[in-house]
């Protein structure tokens, strides 16, 4: 999902919070693939099985991960072994365009984050810098 552009114009309240949200998920998803990738080498290049395997092999490989931290022993790289690996380059798509669907997807996401349902109530103080 697409941000809402800075420098077309000045973003509403309501659009920095979109913004934020999924970047804030963003994160937490490259972290934990950092730390399967610091610990797993099947992370450190691209997967070469067919697409419809890939969540099957990232739910093992978390699954495998958890029990390797539950179940310690002399050689566990995450009690503390330093493995230095860089992460796999991610091809970053080229299109500049959304489709209108997007958009629309994107702004009812947008109006449910603001909702007394899909609104956090640390949003706006973190989205307005204020203490």
């Amino acid at each position: 999902m697409r941000p809402y552009p800075r420098s077309a114009r000045r973003l509403s309240e309501a659009e920095r919070i979109f913004n934020y949200r999924p970047s804030r998920h963003r994160n937490t998803v490259e972290n934990s693939f950092g730390i399967l990738a610091n610990t797993l080498r099947i992370y450190q290049r691209p997967f070469e099985c067919r697409v419809q395997l890939c969540d099957k092999l990232i739910l093992a490989t978390v699954v495998l991960h958890n029990y390797i931290l539950e179940t310690p022993t002399e050689t566990n790289p995450a009690l503390g072994e330093k493995q230095t690996n860089p992460l796999v380059q991610m091809n970053i798509a080229a299109a500049t365009n959304s489709t209108r669907e997007a958009l629309d997807v994107r702004n009812s996401l947008m109006e449910y984050f603001m909702s007394d349902e899909g609104c956090i109530e640390w949003q706006k103080r973190v989205v307005n810098h204020v203490n």
